[in-house]
Parts: C-alpha cells; structure tokens; sequence
C-alpha cells in the first residue's frame, strides 16, 4: 500500500466528508484502522482521472451501505432501491468526490478532466501495492476510498498528461 503526501489524504478526507455530509447527510469520521475489512456484499465505483495527471479514484462499499446511502440521497421506502438507482447513486456520489478532490489538488490556472465511473461487485481488481487507500467510518459501515496513480516514494499525483482543449467533464 502506497502512503499518501498529507496534502493528497487531507483533499480525499475533506472531499469524502463535504460529499457524505450534504448529499446524503452522514456523519463520516476517517477510520483509524488501517487493515479495516469489508463486510457482506462489496459493490464498487471507479473514475478515471484523465487529467492533469493520469489516476484513478475507486470507491468500495458494502451491498447493506450502498443501498442505505442509495435511500438517504433519494428517499425511498418500502421496497427500496434497485440495482440499477444504486449503481447510479454511487457513480453520483464517486463523480462528486472525485471532482471535490481533483479541485483542491489542481492549481487554479489549470484544469482537471474526469473520465465516466463504472460500477461493479465483489472486491475491486484494485492490486494493494499500487494504490493508496483512506478508510471512512460512516456509522456502522465502512467506506473505503482508494487512489491509483500516486508516486510511490512521494505519495502524490504522477503522470502528468499534456492539456488539451476543454470539455464538458473538465473542471475549473
């Protein structure tokens, strides 16, 4: 596991807790147990990070926590949501901390680019060696938040990828 530059973890905390905190209004608190493991049912969300550097920003959740942010962010009740609202919500919420993240990590002369999140179950293919990773508590579940594309010596953004253009999924 790659240890994250302070300034890189504390952008993926703040981003995590401003997006939990207002769009489905959960507390979150980073975990302190780094060797947390996920319970259940994993399902997960990835986003490219084109640029200004080529990353990847992953999220990973139980099925039970998926289903109740699913239900915090759109109401649902009785039968709840399904699949289908729930991968759309976490693309949502991923597309969010993604963008809240790259912001605070981007220079304000320059812009960012997001790729489009997928969405998939059972652990994330994801190999621990190449990727940093922030725990979250979020009540009785866990939140786990992983960062590819980070120098492994320096914890920060690497690969940086020449600007061209702009498009509607950049930033700034």
């Amino acid at each position: 596991m790659i240890q994250c530059d302070t300034t890189v973890k504390a952008a993926m905390v703040n981003a995590v807790t401003e997006t939990m905190e207002n769009m489905a209004f959960e507390q979150v608190e980073e975990a302190t147990d780094e060797n947390v493991v996920q319970s259940g049912n994993v399902i997960w969300a990835s986003l490219p990070v084109i640029r200004p550097s080529a990353a990847e920003i992953s999220i990973e959740l139980s099925n039970d926590y998926a289903k109740a942010v699913t239900e915090a962010l759109f109401g649902f009740s009785e039968n709840g949501p399904d699949e289908t609202i729930v991968n759309d919500a976490l693309a949502e919420m991923l597309n969010t901390i993604g963008g809240r993240f790259m912001a605070q990590l981007t220079p304000a002369q320059q812009e960012f680019e997001l790729g489009l999140p997928k969405v998939g179950t059972g652990k994330t293919k994801i190999s621990p060696n190449d990727v940093a990773a922030v725990n979250f508590n979020v009540g009785e579940y866990i939140l786990r938040v992983y960062i590819a594309g980070l120098d492994p010596q320096k914890g920060i953004l690497i690969n940086p990828v020449a600007q061209e253009g702009s498009d509607e999924n950049s930033g700034r």
